[in-house]
């Protein structure tokens, strides 16, 4: 079941804790996207353990994309042709923390 959880016994999975500014998250392993988020101002929490064995065939490498969230837009169209302007007054795109929590099982009564 990968490295992340050698003794399942103990960790339940481990949750990888993401705060940013944007407009879209996509967190990939590879090329297989594993969660994506609409930023709603919340750290976002992506559970690892399903993907323990494509992280370790990956060597622990995840991607993080974020989407900038453009402020102000204008679109102009200026054409009868399908082209578009769009202009922003602002895009923000912003990785502010990144850091994992593992979540114990310990049996109760046994």
């Amino acid at each position: 079941m990968g490295r992340l959880f050698r003794d399942q016994r103990q960790v339940a999975d481990v949750m990888l804790n993401i705060a940013y500014q944007g407009d879209i998250g996509w967190l990939f392993c590879g090329d297989v996207l594993i969660a994506d988020n609409f930023c709603n101002g919340e750290t976002w929490q992506v559970g690892l353990r399903d993907y323990a064995d494509a992280i370790d065939a990956a060597g622990g490498k995840l991607t993080l994309v974020v989407t900038p969230l453009r402020r102000g837009v204008r679109v102009k169209v200026t054409s009868s042709m399908a082209a578009r302007l769009e202009q922003s007054d602002a895009c923000v795109a912003d990785v502010t923390d990144v850091y994992a929590t593992p979540v114990y099982h310990m049996p109760v009564g046994e």
